[in-house]
């Protein structure tokens, strides 16, 4: 797995060739997500679900490369609960993660990536 740094200009990550001991497991948040578990009432956004505004790593959340909520006390019988970092920017409008410019910015470690996958099927 390769590690990542946060990209405060796309809202998104840029991925870096220093191999990760721990493995990432960040996954896009849409509005439908954020508005699941209540979101909506601390963050302003369009309910537009073609772009991400968050990520999330298990039930931690991250805006603009920091951490802004953990999602806590989720069971069948109990409804989540947010806590919001101190810092998190309550009552922002969210802006979406730029995923033209986070692609581009990740162009050429996807295609060294490629070209390092293609080289070993053809040695095999």
């Amino acid at each position: 797995m390769y590690d990542f740094i946060w990209d405060v200009q796309t809202n998104g990550i840029v991925l870096t060739s220093n191999h990760s001991s721990i493995e990432h497991e960040l996954r896009p948040v849409y509005a439908k997500e954020l508005n699941m578990f209540g979101f909506d009432k601390l963050f302003k956004y369009k309910a537009q679900d073609s772009l991400p505004y968050m990520w999330a790593e298990s039930n931690k959340y991250y805006y603009l490369g920091k951490l802004i909520a953990t999602i806590k006390g989720a069971c069948i019988y109990k409804s989540p609960q947010i806590e919001v970092e101190d810092d998190a920017p309550v009552g922002a409008e969210l802006i979406p993660v730029n995923l033209e410019k986070m692609i581009d910015k990740n162009k050429g470690i996807i295609n060294a990536l490629a070209q390092t996958t293609i080289k070993k099927i053809y040695s095999y």
